[in-house]
This record gives C-alpha cells, sequence and structure tokens, in this order.
C-alpha cells in the first residue's frame, strides 16, 4: 500500500521544481522560522495538513486535505522605500500563479487524486530583520484512499 499523502507531495515538490527552478526545496519543511538560508534567494516547502472524509463515498474513503506551498524570497530595501519589498512580493504572488494554472490543469498527476478543489493565498509574510517575505497557498485536494 502506497502512502498517498507523500505521493501527493513528492509530486507537489517535482513539479514546483520544474516549474520554478529559481526556487531551493528548504531544508526546513516544518519550521519555517528557521530558513535563513544565506545560499539561497527563493525557497519553498510543502506541508500536509488536515483532511476530512467526504461523505456519501462506498468502498473507497475519499477526503479533501489540505496541502501548503510555502514560497519565500529575499528583499533589500534602499534607503527609506519599501520597493524592493513590493517587488518581491508581486513576484511570490506571480510565482503562486503558475503553481496554480499547473495544478488546476494537471491534478498532480495522480490517478488518485481526483481534482484540486480550491486555493487560498496566506497574506505575505514579512521579516525585515532577515529580509525575507513568504506567501503560503493553501491547496485543497480530493483523493481516494485504498479500498476500506
Amino acid at each position: 500500500m502506497s502512502n498517498i499523502v507523500k505521493d501527493i507531495r513528492d509530486a507537489l515538490v517535482e513539479q514546483i521544481q520544474t516549474e520554478l527552478p529559481s526556487y531551493a526545496q528548504s531544508p526546513f519543511i516544518w519550521d519555517f522560522a528557521s530558513n535563513n538560508d544565506k545560499k539561497s534567494k527563493n525557497i519553498f516547502a510543502v506541508r500536509p495538513q488536515s483532511g476530512s472524509s467526504v461523505s456519501g463515498t462506498n468502498k473507497t474513503i475519499t477526503l479533501d486535505q489540505d496541502f501548503e506551498v510555502y514560497l519565500s524570497t529575499k528583499y533589500i530595501n534602499k534607503g527609506d522605500k519599501d520597493s524592493a519589498l513590493d517587488e518581491a512580493i508581486m513576484g511570490l504572488f506571480e510565482d503562486h500563479e503558475k503553481l496554480e494554472k499547473l495544478l488546476f490543469r494537471r491534478n498532480i498527476n495522480i490517478a488518485r487524486v481526483l481534482v484540486v478543489e480550491s486555493v487560498a493565498l496566506s497574506a505575505p509574510e514579512i521579516d525585515n530583520e532577515n529580509h525575507n517575505v513568504a506567501i503560503i497557498a493553501t491547496y485543497t485536494i480530493k483523493y481516494r484512499n485504498e479500498t476500506a
């Protein structure tokens, strides 16, 4: 029996690496505050979140589960303007849009994934001390588990 959650996460990671090659996978998947990698300007992480079963299905368990896609980039403002921060934020929204189009079209290329149902974007998370900004997209993915 395969682990469908791991399969979905791995497929998301692979598609991000393909679609956004300037991003490196974060060494810290669960502790975003530790993402102060000086080498990588752009980093990403994929984290499975909560899920719940869908009623009205027989013989298989169908779930709606959330997966977070964390994209982060560095910025350095000049003087008393925040134009570099603004540009970084707009760039993150643009990169998330690329992923949204890809994921809604392809459904992650796993047979048991039925549909990418929705996406919600967080407000930008700004860390002025480390010159880092992040936006998290939460995708709700409907999939079938093994036969119950």
